[in-house]
């Protein structure tokens, strides 16, 4: 039977509006990479941006505070002599200046104290002379009048404008860098607990203000995990049904941007908290895809390499207590911490939480042992 022109062309459309067209994986994982390009590209770039920006500030800090002058000067203390009767004036004389060096930062009490001690130990010496030259009148020489005592403790220490000294002291940048390894716990599900795995990296830390610093670092982690498929988003959504469960092992690259607070320190031991935004960079993804008994098909396996990366999607948050060891410039540390994602985490988007414990040991640069 054949068609006329009207009807061909209706069955033509029809075969093209009904079909449902094959997905194509390969295409579609084709295209998300050129997308993921687009994406580091505008990552780097603000980046690059936002550590300019940190850097200048830090230096612009630092600059300030080096213009600061603590001054260093030397104080001359005075002893100026009283109304003295002519037959107790001793041979020497009371003008004899003593200089005494001290800092700047000294209360006014000690010094103080020091013209006390200088007019005693001028006032014996002087007697001892006088005492020598006039036997007869020593009980007189002896004496000296309270008027002349009054009036050398009435005296404040006289600081010439030619005895200053400017000691440009320049504030030491505090920066440490560290090491840490440990057992990390990883599920789609809960925050604490789950698939048992391993982290382990270096850190390196810059001083702000005496208690707050600013820390990054790379972190090396293996993520291992199962889930339902549920939780895993598939790029083609019919064979959600076809799965009952995702085995996972991940290699990850981490890269943690954090602000440190020290909130309590003595001579023994600190205890900083830690507050952050960390990147993912899935160096390796290895995936196991369970199918139901009803489906009849074979478990199937996945690999992918360097095809996710998540920027600044990864909130960080840890505790460390820090026990000094003897040597003043190392420390050694338990660092408690969780990783709660913003964003779907690897080739399923998934949700993926760790939680684990670190053993930290921090070496001090700027400090010198004694």
């Amino acid at each position: 039977m054949e068609l006329n022109d009207k009807e061909f062309d209706a069955a033509f459309r029809k075969k093209v509006f009904d079909a449902d067209p094959q997905f194509e994986e390969a295409a579609w994982g084709k295209m998300e990479q050129k997308l993921k390009r687009r994406d580091r590209l505008v990552f780097f770039r603000n980046s690059a941006v936002l550590c300019l920006m940190l850097l200048g500030a830090v230096i612009g800090f630092y600059s300030i505070g080096d213009k600061r002058v603590r001054p260093v000067t030397e104080v001359v203390v005075g002893v100026r002599s009283g109304n003295v009767p002519e037959g107790t004036a001793p041979a020497g004389s009371l003008t004899e200046n003593i200089e005494v060096k001290v800092d700047a930062e000294l209360k006014m009490k000690k010094a103080d104290e020091l013209t006390h001690s200088a007019y005693r130990k001028d006032t014996i010496e002087n007697d001892a002379a006088a005492m020598a030259q006039s036997p007869v009148n020593t009980q007189e020489s002896a004496t000296v009048p309270e008027s002349a005592s009054a009036a050398v403790l009435a005296d404040k220490p006289e600081i010439p404008a030619d005895a200053k000294q400017q000691n440009r002291t320049k504030r030491a940048l505090p920066m440490s860098l560290s090491i840490s390894a440990g057992p990390e716990f990883n599920s789609a599900s809960s925050l604490i607990g789950g698939n048992p795995g391993f982290s382990a990296g270096v850190a390196f830390g810059v001083g702000v203000t005496k208690n707050l610093s600013l820390q990054t670092g790379v972190h090396y982690s293996i993520k291992d995990y199962h889930t339902n498929n549920y939780a895993y988003k598939f790029s083609n959504e019919r064979v959600q049904g076809l799965i009952s469960g995702v085995e996972a092992s991940c290699l990850v690259l981490e890269i943690p941007l954090l602000v440190s607070y020290r909130i309590s320190e003595n001579y023994k031991r600190s205890i900083d908290l830690n507050a952050g935004i960390s990147s993912y960079f899935m160096l390796r993804e290895d995936y196991t895809f369970k199918y139901t008994p009803q489906s009849g098909i074979e478990d199937r396996f996945v690999e992918r390499r360097n095809e996710n990366q998540h920027y600044l999607s990864v909130v960080d948050l840890s505790a460390t207590y820090f026990i000094k060891l003897k040597k003043e410039q190392l420390h050694l540390g338990f660092e408690p911490f969780v990783k709660i994602p913003l964003s779907g985490v690897g080739e399923g988007k998934v949700n993926l939480k760790s939680s684990g414990i670190s053993l930290r040991l921090r070496y001090d640069i700027d400090k010198k042992n004694n």
